[in-house]
């Protein structure tokens, strides 16, 4: 169809003028394809807008398409073109050649394909995007960066540098002055993820820091519990425990399925099956998620792993199926609470 409007266009026995809406419409359906023939197509229709050669120029949803199509292609030699795109796009408005640049989600989807790339100079190419955008967005005459364009850099930053990118999250917030919520938890999600031996520590100090903690915070709290080391498996799991108390006792926050599901993987993980305290925890939960109806595929799992059948069966009136891999018999009750709204995308965690 491209090609055809294309034909028109070109036709001089026609006066169509062909729009840069409709350029727009077929770069937002490449940009959707996820494939590299679709990433080069996109690239070779911008590259003529560019040039000119249909006398339209591209405006900031063609640029921003172009950018999409090759960053969602996961490979690092097309995270390279959409980052060479991007740099040479907004070159050209910072150059004054083009009166547009590229959305900033453009941006963003640059740093998320770096953020899932091998390549050793991914943290040094998601910090050029960023100051890029910074650069960009100053010219444009923005007074500051988005909350969530930060939420996204250090998001991304923090898997390649978890313990770096926290600090300079929390440098930010405290220049900025921001209270909000999402980037906040954005700087415990870094710590949760470190290797730091003071990442719980740090997750507390950033909890009592924050004004306005939500259950995506403590559930970030409870990750950090779960990937603490078992030589500090006690005062791990005790602060464990003792969020699970402050989130019941908010009165303005409830658990969820992710909130008692990290608490057992966290027991399993940090105590050894001879202990008692695993299991009589571990029961104890598994009855306050079936009581708040929150019992979900991760604590089905978890039990099956942890509990003989015959133990299932005598604790839970639980069966098997013959692979072992499923309950037969599950009541709906016990799930009746699953599909909860969150009060955040859980991507965080």
């Amino acid at each position: 169809v491209f090609n055809h409007v294309i034909n028109l266009h070109c036709d001089p026995k026609r006066s169509l003028k062909v729009s840069v809406s409709v350029y727009n419409t077929v770069l937002v359906f490449l940009s959707r394809e996820r494939t590299v023939y679709a990433a080069r197509e996109a690239n070779r229709i911008i590259q003529q807008l560019i040039d000119q050669k249909y006398g339209v120029y591209p405006d900031p949803g063609c640029l921003s398409s172009s950018i999409l199509a090759a960053a969602r292609i996961p490979d690092s030699q097309w995270t390279c073109v959409a980052h060479n795109r991007l740099v040479e796009f907004a070159g050209l408005y910072l150059n004054e050649k083009n009166k547009f640049f590229p959305h900033p989600s453009a941006f963003t989807s640059v740093m998320h394909a770096w953020g899932k790339s091998n390549n050793v100079k991914a943290p040094e190419k998601v910090r050029e995007v960023f100051n890029l955008l910074e650069k960009v967005l100053k010219t444009a005459g923005s007074a500051e960066i988005p909350n969530e364009i930060y939420s996204v850099y250090f998001s991304v930053l923090s898997q390649k540098e978890p313990e770096v990118a926290a600090r300079q999250a929390e440098a930010t917030i405290d220049r900025i002055g921001c209270g909000d919520t999402v980037l906040w938890n954005t700087v415990l999600a870094a710590w949760a993820n470190s290797d730091s031996e003071t990442k719980l520590k740090e997750s507390l100090r950033i909890l009592d820091k924050m004004p306005n903690a939500d259950l995506i915070s403590y559930n970030i709290i409870l990750k950090a519990v779960s990937l603490s080391p078992k030589s500090n498996s006690k005062e791990a799991l005790k602060i464990g425990h003792d969020i699970l108390k402050r989130v019941k006792s908010s009165g303005t926050i409830l658990p969820d399925r992710y909130t008692y599901g990290i608490l057992i993987v966290s027991y399993r993980r940090l105590l050894e099956k001879s202990d008692p305290m695993r299991q009589q925890y571990i029961e104890m939960l598994v009855e306050e998620c079936i009581t708040q109806g929150l019992f979900s595929s991760v604590v089905g799992s978890q039990i099956r792993n942890e509990f003989s059948p015959d133990e299932l069966k005598e604790k839970w009136n639980l069966e098997l199926t013959k692979d072992e891999q499923q309950f037969k018999n599950i009541p709906s009750e016990w799930r009746r609470n699953l599909a909860r709204k969150r009060t955040q995308k859980e991507i965080l965690v």
